[in-house]
């Protein structure tokens, strides 16, 4: 790989008849750099109906407050993630960190946490660090099961697509 950034894994095979088929995994392969930046960031973006699960009607301001960084020789990011929806009564708070993506434009982190302060969830969040504003993309899910408790933008990929510009806040990309 080229540098850091989370790619697709996709396999082909031929056959000596000239056939060949495709197939796109379900998980990515991510490739960091721990010697890379750190992440910090606060703000909120606005919540659609059908983001919650467990509360599909519920909308609003998904509050966030992200602090990630590699400590040197760790390659375990450290810091923190907090996610709040009031009117869905969505309370997310990161107990570790997998990993951190940094480059100088955008930022993907990922690890697990506590939901509304028990069970064991995952939590991924995309992030673009604009010139004039910034945007997110927030997923929560329950690591046992697979089951997507939260996502601000339901049915939209996880790219740099399906991110929503921030309603206020900022995002910080920080170079070593």
């Amino acid at each position: 790989f080229s540098g850091p950034g989370v790619y697709p894994i996709r396999l082909t095979v031929r056959d000596k008849d000239g056939g060949s088929d495709t197939k796109l995994s379900s998980a990515p392969i991510v490739v960091f750099d721990p010697a890379g930046g750190r992440l910090t960031g606060g703000g909120w973006v606005a919540s659609p109906a059908g983001a919650v699960a467990f509360a599909p009607t519920a909308a609003g301001k998904l509050t966030f407050s992200l602090n990630a960084r590699y400590e040197p020789g760790s390659s375990t990011p450290t810091g923190k993630a907090e996610l709040n929806l009031t009117v869905g009564k969505l309370e997310f708070r990161s107990t570790s960190l997998d990993w951190l993506v940094a480059t100088e434009a955008s930022a993907q982190l990922q690890g697990r946490g506590t939901l509304n302060g028990s069970g064991d969830y995952a939590f991924a969040v995309l992030l673009i660090d604009g010139q004039s504003t910034g945007a997110a993309r927030i997923r929560i899910w329950n690591r046992a099961t697979g089951t997507i408790v939260y996502d601000s933008r339901p049915g939209a990929p996880f790219d740099e697509s399906g991110v929503t510009a921030l309603g206020g806040g900022s995002i910080q990309l920080h170079a070593r």
